[in-house]
């Protein structure tokens, strides 16, 4: 079997690669593998395409010996190094997201997926190792996720890290920058890697997907910049100008502080996806009408406020507004403090739209430990 061969195949038969660059890659490739031009291209033949799984297999068996691989890590280098020669380049699937975009925000959006998922970047061998369940609760039912695709980060790890200023390339596993880096050393390869840029507000924001999806195509909208998370009106804008250019997804944002924040605080970005959760059919316990915003006091285990409008800019004040009060907001009677040395409070804001509506669930964080709660004392007692 001609491993060059197959992979182009593969690639085409994916949409991963222009057929105009296909003889450019099969000759790049014979250079990456140490093949002689004895055997010429056969793109077209009837034999069945390759699985992700067996091409990685066959293209990690011919590496040449130069590449030393000697386990799974410097394997999956030498997979991502080789669909990188088969991947097309940012520009060209800038161009191609963009002319979908015209006709279908679903459809742009579905492709980019594809095309994480074909290339091996979205690690779905990986993510098959978790375990998940469903429990009734008095709150409905609850899904449950045992994360086994990859290891978890010490929330102490990750408040260093945001304050943390780093002179590495690139600064973080999220910054832009990482697009094509062969990986290696800790830093896992991003050669199958590629994103395409989607301003929200007028900023500039990049769109990937998650190489550990944790529910139906989990996307990350990051910062041109490796800038800290940080919460506040921009925020909401953001969240809604892209709910406004993708009506099918959700987005939300991780609080941006440690223990109730999300794992990367030292670059701003927001997860979002096609999933509905428990929280999503979570019970109405008290309802306000408001200026034509509707308050909802959800029956959940957090505290969470359901607010809806199909007003935008009447959901975005009363949002922002929330926000602020919640930042300052102390009742020391059930241990809620904002404020001690650095500040507690924050909130994770989830946004969809339903209809005409868009329904944004706000749910109330607060991150101060104590000695019998080191993890929180506001999350789940460890007796």
């Amino acid at each position: 079997m001609n491993i060059v061969n197959e992979l182009v195949r593969y690639a085409l038969h994916h949409e991963l690669l222009d057929p105009a660059d296909a003889d450019l890659a099969f000759n790049r490739l014979l250079d990456l593998f140490e093949f002689d031009a004895s055997e010429g291209p056969q793109f077209h033949t009837q034999a069945p395409i390759l699985t992700l799984d067996a091409l990685k297999k066959a293209l990690v068996d011919a590496a040449p010996s130069r590449f030393h691989i000697r386990d799974e890590a410097a394997a999956d280098v030498f997979f991502a190094t080789a669909m990188d020669f088969v991947l097309m380049p940012p520009s060209v699937l800038q161009a191609r997201f963009e002319r979908l975009l015209k006709d279908s925000s679903e459809r742009a959006t579905e492709a980019l997926y594809k095309l994480a998922e074909a290339s091996g970047y979205i690690q779905m061998a990986q993510v098959a190792k978790n375990r998940q369940f469903t429990v009734p609760s008095p709150y409905g039912d609850i899904e449950l996720t045992i994360n086994l695709s990859k290891p978890e980060k010490d929330p102490r790890d990750i408040a260093k890290k945001k304050e943390t200023t780093s002179t590495r390339h690139p600064a973080c596993l999220l910054c832009k920058e990482s697009v094509g880096l062969r990986g290696g050393a800790g830093v896992p390869p991003r050669g199958n890697h590629r994103i395409v840029k989607v301003p929200v507000n007028d900023e500039p924001f990049y769109l990937q997907y998650s190489p550990y999806v944790y529910y139906r195509e989990h996307a990350i909208l990051l910062h041109e910049r490796h800038i800290p998370m940080n919460l506040g009106a921009h925020t909401f804008l953001r969240l809604f100008d892209f709910i406004d250019r993708f009506p099918h997804s959700f987005m939300g944002s991780n609080a941006g502080i440690p223990i109730v924040g999300g794992s990367i605080l030292s670059h701003e970005h927001y997860q979002g996806g096609r999933a509905q959760f428990p929280l999503d059919r979570a019970r109405s316990l008290e309802t306000r009408t408001v200026g034509h915003v509707r308050f909802e006091r959800l029956k959940w285990p957090m505290s969470v406020i359901r607010m809806s409008s199909s007003n935008r800019e009447r959901l975005i004040k009363a949002a922002t507004r929330l926000l602020d009060v919640w930042s300052v907001y102390s009742d020391e009677d059930v241990g809620i403090v904002a404020e001690t040395t650095e500040p507690h409070n924050a909130v994770t804001p989830i946004l969809r739209k339903e209809a005409d509506a868009y329904v944004l669930n706000v749910c109330l964080r607060n991150n101060r430990t104590d000695e019998t709660r080191p993890d929180g004392i506001f999350h789940i007692d460890p007796q």
